[in-house]
């Protein structure tokens, strides 16, 4: 990549970042306060806006994602999801180990356990050659410690229930992986 290249790709990435800023400030910082968010969460969801808004950019310009963005876009995803679990603003420290139950659950953190892994599963195996064994054991580990560090940090409940619906939206990810791979190589062959 030239220095006029990293130059402009910087210029807008700043200039995506200042826009996020402004529209977090007008609309979504009511949603996102909602969470009880501490600062690393807001930034870590103002920075991923940001770089979502800079991928489009660079997707409409032209049409097509490198691989280094789209690496990029999976571990920010990831500081995204840290951001979220360990920057709450919650002095909540409890173990729930019962199966089923669910407590102060809604319907929208019901489907927000299940869909929060699915696009991390999904891009692993999307973006690296590794085994699906591999892929659901690095994940799952990966949930238990974030709710183990919840629990430790006082930002959240130990929750099977979380743990379960988190490993289940990672198998669902490695299925629609799956599912869209057939599709492409039945594509490809028309």
């Amino acid at each position: 990549m030239g220095k006029k290249k990293i130059i402009l790709h910087s210029l807008l990435f700043l200039f995506t970042t200042f826009i996020t800023i402004l529209i977090s400030y007008i609309t979504s910082d009511r949603l996102i306060w909602s969470f009880k968010l501490g600062y690393f969460g807001i930034i870590c969801y103002r920075i991923f806006v940001s770089y979502c808004l800079y991928l489009l950019i660079i997707w409409v310009c032209t049409k097509t994602i490198s691989l280094l963005h789209k690496k990029i876009f999976l571990f920010l995803y990831i500081a995204l999801i840290i951001g979220f679990i360990l920057s709450r603003n919650i002095d909540v420290a409890a173990i729930n180990l019962q199966l089923g139950k669910i407590d102060d659950y809604s319907v929208f953190t019901f489907i927000g356990n299940i869909f929060m892994f699915l696009p991390v599963s999904f891009l692993i195996k999307y973006l690296y050659i590794i085994r699906t064994v591999y892929t659901i054991l690095l994940i799952s580990v990966s949930i238990i410690i974030l709710e183990v560090l919840q629990y430790i940090l006082n930002k959240g409940c130990l929750d099977i229930n979380d743990i379960i619906l988190n490993i289940f939206g990672c198998l669902l990810g490695i299925i629609l992986f799956d599912i869209s791979k057939k599709l492409k190589n039945k594509i490809k062959e028309r």
